[in-house]
């Protein structure tokens, strides 16, 4: 599991995932972080940029559901 991936995990673990919003919120986040993976790719993007692409969308994410 990539670094920010492990770590928005273990900040979303602070929630209650049971709760319908919540879970929306996590998963909507996963999806979107797997188009950036796609559209990394598509672009070609070098690995490191790829990954950055993916660490920011992570790190928008962490404050507060």
């Amino acid at each position: 599991m990539p670094a920010h991936r492990k770590h928005f995990a273990d900040y979303a673990a602070h929630y209650n995932a049971a709760d319908p919003k919540v879970k929306l919120k996590i998963d909507h986040t996963y999806r979107v972080a797997a188009l950036c993976d796609c559209i990394a790719k598509s672009l070609t993007l070098p690995p490191e940029d790829a990954d950055l692409a993916l660490a920011f969308r992570y790190a928008a994410r962490c404050r507060p559901l």
